[in-house]
């Protein structure tokens, strides 16, 4: 009880000096004292007699941009984006308002407002705003673990097992900003991968190694409407081609003897959607839906997004997305395993390690086949299906133009081997594998 009493005498009291803080302190007490701290670059304070002011009739511009720039240098950008805007309303031409309003928009994450406001002398008239390379390679122990899967465990007359090795991953990419609210990203990518297959037939096993080989090309449009809006449709097209060789039983049927022949495999894939977001305080909030026909199976997906920064800036922020995936697939492809539970988690977390560089990682629970994320510019497109996923990456800006940047993945894989029993019967036999990633890519902003 005294404890409860304490507290409430102790809330009064700082509500009354606060009052009297706003009542008795004279204009020409506030701008010394305001004046003194700016000048100590006394932050802290200056934020404190911001909060003891609140409801003050005192206001006027240089006022604004000493606690606008008390936020600003406090990375605490939610709050100096108010001031310098409270700012701008008594003096509209002022070029440092405008400028430290961009920087507030652009460190929190608001490029769509930041461009609104962009200072006149920051702009850049240029067809080209920036370019985006990545690289690096895949490696897999699916050869090293399942190689001998058909010959370990051969049941049948008839095995089959197609293993997907190691790959290699090349993006180029160009963004431009061809008015303050419409920007686009466009890219090739081009990926190899190391494959072969293995036939058991009569006790010998005949192996192909074939290489696969994927290009693409992706492109979205941002245009940011104001208020915290923002649409994006983006498209991904993917031309997938390869040569890989294929046996066919001799006639008569059963008669145990077979041809083997080359044939090429073409496929001409897309990804087309929609990603709406909006800007809310602290988070972001995004919601997209997407059209896809890959690998002979057409499919739907709808997935929500929230991501936050819980202190008003980049120091520590988080997102959490749900997407409900859907999929049409002929019998042959089900048989190959695609599809699966139609939820997809995924958990991102960032931080700031010093400056301008931060270490970010994100898992994913769910199974991905066919399955598209961050607007489409990542396809999984392989027949082999990734159960679950996670990856680390850090950033360090080199330079005020150059930002590099290093990322690991890990992906735990299911995939499947055919095993014929008897002439007109067959089974699906599961195996698994890991593959892992190390991308490095540089952006260079023009």
């Amino acid at each position: 009880m005294y404890k409860l009493a304490g507290g409430v005498i102790i809330f009064l009291l700082l509500l009354v000096s606060k009052t009297e803080a706003q009542s008795t302190m004279s204009f020409k007490t506030i701008d010394s004292i305001s004046y003194n701290y700016y000048q100590k670059q006394n932050w802290d304070s200056l934020i404190y007699l911001k909060n003891q002011l609140d409801g003050s009739e005192v206001d006027y511009f240089y006022l604004r941009m000493r606690f606008g720039i008390a936020y600003f240098e406090k990375n605490k950008f939610n709050k100096s984006t108010e001031e310098f805007k409270k700012a701008l309303e008594f003096n509209a031409l002022d070029s440092l308002a405008k400028e430290y309003l961009y920087y507030s928009y652009l460190y929190n994450v608001k490029e769509g407002e930041a461009k609104l406001v962009e200072p006149e002398r920051l702009r850049k008239k240029q067809i080209i705003d920036a370019v985006y390379v990545e690289l690096g390679p895949t490696f897999s122990n699916n050869n090293k673990t399942n190689q001998t899967a058909i010959i370990d465990n051969s049941q049948g007359i008839y095995e089959q097992i197609d293993l997907s090795k190691d790959e290699t991953y090349l993006h180029l990419g160009l963004k431009h900003q061809l008015t303050k609210r419409i920007s686009v990203y466009h890219g090739y990518s081009n990926i190899g991968i190391n494959r072969t297959k293995q036939m058991l037939i009569n006790g010998s096993v005949v192996t192909d190694n074939y290489y696969l080989k994927q290009q693409d090309y992706y492109i979205n449009v941002n245009w940011y409407l104001g208020k915290g809006f923002s649409v994006t449709p983006f498209f991904h097209y993917l031309y997938v081609d390869y040569e890989k060789l294929n046996a066919y039983e001799e006639l008569p049927v059963g008669s145990d003897h077979y041809s083997f022949y080359k044939t090429t495999t073409t496929l001409k894939d897309y990804v087309v959607g929609l990603s709406i977001d909006k800007r809310m305080g602290i988070f972001n909030l995004n919601l997209n839906g997407m059209y896809s026909s890959i690998n002979y199976t057409t499919g739907t997906q709808l997935g929500l997004a929230l991501t936050y920064y819980p202190f008003g800036n980049t120091n520590f922020w988080g997102s959490t997305s749900i997407t409900k995936a859907g999929y049409k697939s002929p019998s042959f492809s089900t048989q190959k395993g695609i599809g699966g539970p139609p939820l997809v988690f995924g958990q991102s977390l960032g931080v700031s390690l010093f400056k301008k560089a931060w270490i970010e990682g994100n898992y994913t629970l769910g199974t991905l086949a066919n399955f598209s994320e961050n607007n489409a510019f990542v396809v999984y497109n392989s027949t082999d299906k990734i159960v679950n996923k996670w990856n680390i990456s850090l950033t360090i800006p080199i330079n005020k133009k150059i930002e590099a940047k290093l990322g690991y993945s890990f992906y735990n894989y299911q995939s499947s081997y055919m095993s014929c029993d008897t002439e007109e019967t067959f089974t699906i036999k599961p195996t698994k594998y890991e593959n892992q990633s190390i991308i490095g890519g540089i952006k260079w902003k023009l």
